[in-house]
């Protein structure tokens, strides 16, 4: 069970999302496996449209941030990822060319970062397949996660 000081979220999507060729998009999570400080959708840091995109830090310290992206199935292209701290600042990025076959590209990357009370993260996926895919809407497969470390 969570202990007094555990200041964690994790989130993910239960809808596909369709992901446009060639271009960055915002990737919006929809469901909580848990959150235990209120760092996912509106909260006192975060109260506009775009809330359901973000992990936010409501106390000040070092993070621990983790994502695992899976693309749909197309052998064209590279799939890529990266997580976004402020609106502007990337902080973790992964990239990697489709896999040949029927397996769908997955992925994992993480990174440990400092924030400040109301600093927020977001994830942001790529691809050039030539057309929109989906991401997998599995909690096992689509996911977005962050704790406090110190």
């Amino acid at each position: 069970s969570a202990g007094a000081s555990d200041i964690s979220a994790r989130v993910y999507t239960n809808a596909a999302q369709s992901i446009s060729n060639a271009c960055d998009n915002l990737v919006l999570w929809q469901v909580e496996t848990y959150d235990t400080n209120s760092m996912h959708g509106t909260n006192a840091c975060q109260s506009h449209a775009c809330a359901s995109s973000k992990l936010t830090a409501k106390t000040a310290g070092k993070y621990h941030i983790s994502v695992g992206i899976e693309f749909a199935v197309n052998v064209t292209g590279f799939r890529g990822g990266y997580i976004r701290e402020g609106g502007d600042t990337v902080i973790s990025t992964v990239r990697q060319t489709s896999v040949c076959g029927t397996g769908k590209p997955q992925f994992q990357f993480s990174t440990d970062y400092d924030l400040g009370a109301c600093d927020y993260v977001q994830v942001l996926v790529a691809q050039n397949s030539g057309g929109s895919l989906d991401l997998s809407n599995s909690a096992g497969l689509t996911w977005f996660a962050m704790h406090k470390i110190n």
